[in-house]
Order: structure tokens, then C-alpha cells, then sequence
């Protein structure tokens, strides 16, 4: 199960990030979700992993707000990811995975079923900076860009 779960969440994190770096967004939720069950089930172990993690991924928000000026890339997405695979199962509460891991199993499944296309998460830009879906409802990010109006601001604040 671990080489499963390094490997699924080292890539699952990077398939999803699009706009602006948005997996520190979704590490940083995750990791705080980790120090609350660290917390309540007392396991010091959780924190002592989670917590830096969270202060780290603080930082980079810091600097990764829109307009990003700095970019996790694959050098951090692959080995943050893994490690949030990794820390539930050192803890011992394993069934938190498949819901935090949720929206990068849909991710995956949308790109396994649309894999004959070629479509990117990116869409149309009119002159007020909305994007606009061109390809339908093939990704998350589409889905998010089809909320309403949005712009690469809201849509990297949504994720």
C-alpha cells in the first residue's frame, strides 16, 4: 500500500495543480486537517510532521498569492505530496485518505476517460481576464472555471 500511496499522492497533487501553483492551497488545507486529528487523537508523531509542514506551506502561500511570484513546481509537489500520502499511514488513521485524496481520484478518472483528447485546464481570456471553458467539463479546474465568472484570481482562491 505505501508504494501505492507515495506514488498516487506524489502525482495526484501535481496533475491538479494548474493555476498559480493551486496544490499549496490544497496541501495546506490537508496538512491543517492532519494537525486537528494529530490533536485530538494526541499522536505527537502527526504533529511533529504536520506542523512544519503547515508553517512551510504558510511561507509559500506567502509568496505564491496571486499574482504568483514563485512556483512550487514539481520539485516540491512531488515530495510534499508523498509526504502527505505517507503521514496518515505512520499515524495510523489510514481512512482519512480516500476523502482527502477525493478530488485528485476524480482528477485522475477525468483524465483517464478524456486521455484521447487533447484539451488543457486553461480556457479563453476575454478583456476583463474572465476565462471561459472551451472544452467542457473535462477537469476540475473546468469545473471550477464553469462556477461563474471567473478569473485566474478566483479560480486559484476556489481551489
Amino acid at each position: 500500500m505505501i508504494p501505492v500511496v507515495i506514488a498516487g499522492f506524489s502525482n495526484g497533487g501535481n496533475i491538479i495543480a494548474g493555476y498559480d501553483g493551486m496544490e499549496v492551497g490544497i496541501y495546506l488545507v490537508i496538512s491543517v486537517l492532519y494537525i486537528i486529528i494529530g490533536v485530538l487523537s494526541g499522536n505527537s508523531l502527526i504533529l511533529y510532521l504536520s506542523g512544519p509542514l503547515a508553517g512551510m506551506l504558510i511561507a509559500m502561500l506567502m509568496y505564491n498569492w496571486y499574482p504568483s511570484r514563485v512556483l512550487l513546481g514539481n520539485v516540491g509537489s512531488f515530495p510534499i505530496g508523498a509526504l502527505l500520502g505517507l503521514i496518515p499511514l505512520v499515524g495510523h488513521f489510514e481512512y482519512v485518505l480516500p476523502i482527502v485524496f477525493l478530488p485528485h481520484i476524480i482528477e485522475f478518472v477525468l483524465q483517464v476517460k478524456y486521455r484521447h483528447l487533447k484539451y488543457s485546464v486553461f480556457g479563453e481570456v476575454d478583456e476583463k481576464g474572465v476565462i471561459h471553458d472551451i472544452y467542457g467539463n473535462k477537469s476540475v479546474v473546468h469545473w471550477i472555471m464553469n462556477l461563474g465568472e471567473m478569473t485566474e484570481k478566483k479560480i486559484s482562491m476556489v481551489a
